[in-house]
């Protein structure tokens, strides 16, 4: 079954996108994955009526007619993990310091220990994607993988 994930390139008047696109060697800083009905995203913060920063279900057309969006379909061999992979994850805080491990893997290769406490926004969609058997970054951890990262590999 497909599922189309979404890359959303950065706002270059924004420090924080600037530093992502630099640190990551391209220009996406965010991704989320249409699931579920909607568009699962991890966020820092809240956004159409979350609860607080962190992983949460909004509009599947979110992102339909935004120019800074690219939009890669997948097929999932397993959508049952995948979607309670996606359900799984709804409501985990948002991981601030995923950011900072991915920039850390991106410029030095190296990676650090993870957690399952947190999660940002590739993280979050690798997790899903990789619950439903599609196989991506395999050796790379999911709090390590960038938005490029992960655009890069299914590219």
């Amino acid at each position: 079954m497909k599922v189309t994930v979404i890359f959303v390139r950065g706002d270059n008047t924004q420090l924080v996108d600037r530093v992502i696109a630099e640190v990551s060697h391209g220009d996406f800083c965010h991704t989320a994955i249409k699931i579920l009905g909607g568009t699962l995203e991890a966020l820092g913060m809240p956004d159409e009526g979350d609860k607080y920063p962190g992983v949460w279900l909004h509009a599947a057309g979110k992102y339909d007619n935004n120019p800074s969006a690219e939009f890669i379909e997948i097929d999932i061999p397993n959508m049952v993990e995948a979607e309670a992979e996606a359900i799984r994850l709804i409501g985990t805080p948002y991981g601030y310091t995923d950011c900072i491990r991915g920039g850390i893997y991106d410029l030095t290769g190296k990676q650090l220990p993870g957690n399952s406490i947190t999660a940002n926004c590739s993280e979050t969609v690798t997790r899903v994607i990789r619950a439903g058997e599609f196989t991506v970054l395999p050796a790379v951890i999911p709090d390590d993988i960038t938005p490029n990262d992960l655009r890069n590999a299914l590219i």
